[in-house]
């Protein structure tokens, strides 16, 4: 009888030592991927730091100038900012804009209208405050699956979420960064030959992951 007991004292410890190890094992995977998420969030946070940085030295570089300069650099240049090496795409932008916001009906043209049902488009970005690509990119799959017409991907670069001013020049600047392995696309337009440092007409960036 007492061997039965001790049979069952020991079952019972043996089962609660092993529960025991199968926490402790959880909770190291726990920790494990806690500490990769907040590792993660470091980077993230530092990228968006260096990318800030390197774009408000990159529109110093073209402030009081005009982007005239463009015709005096070659097409892509390296850029170094600290320890961060990238190569910066520079080009003119002269691209026909259309803003996609609830005044747009008033500035289409005939170029606009041969692709796209205005009031199909309209009808979908009435109500939408658009602020950056994702959401342009957004917008023109809606209209896609409203019209079953895929024309408007032949305007896509066209379509933006801002304001450019046909009388003015502006610049497009392009790169790609990596820092401790992860990766972002920086797009930008901005003004050059402004009095103080320009802010980025246009910015977006995708951080890969």
């Amino acid at each position: 009888m007492r061997n039965n007991k001790r049979g069952v004292v020991l079952f019972a410890t043996i089962l609660f030592i092993l529960a025991i190890s199968l926490l402790i094992v959880k909770n190291l995977e726990i920790t494990d991927q806690f500490l990769q998420i907040s590792t993660k969030n470091v980077n993230i946070k530092q990228l968006e730091i260096s990318i800030k940085d390197i774009n408000r030295e990159i529109l110093n570089l073209f402030k009081d100038k005009d982007s005239a300069l463009l015709d005096d650099m070659p097409p892509t240049i390296p850029f170094s900012y600290g320890n961060v090496e990238v190569v910066l795409e520079l080009e003119s932008y002269t691209k026909q804009t259309y803003k996609l916001d609830k005044n747009l009906g008033s500035k289409t043209d005939d170029y606009f209208n041969s692709y796209i049902d205005r009031n199909s488009l309209l009808s979908i970005i009435k109500d939408l405050n658009i602020t950056n690509q994702k959401q342009v990119d957004y917008v023109i799959e809606q209209y896609i699956d409203k019209t079953n017409d895929r024309k408007i991907l032949e305007i896509k670069d066209n379509l933006t979420y801002f304001d450019l001013n046909n009388s003015k020049r502006y610049i497009s600047c392009k790169y790609d960064i990596n820092i401790d392995g992860l990766e972002a696309k920086v797009d930008m337009v901005f003004e050059p030959n402004t009095k103080k440092i320009a802010t980025p007409i246009k910015l977006d960036i995708l951080i890969k992951n």
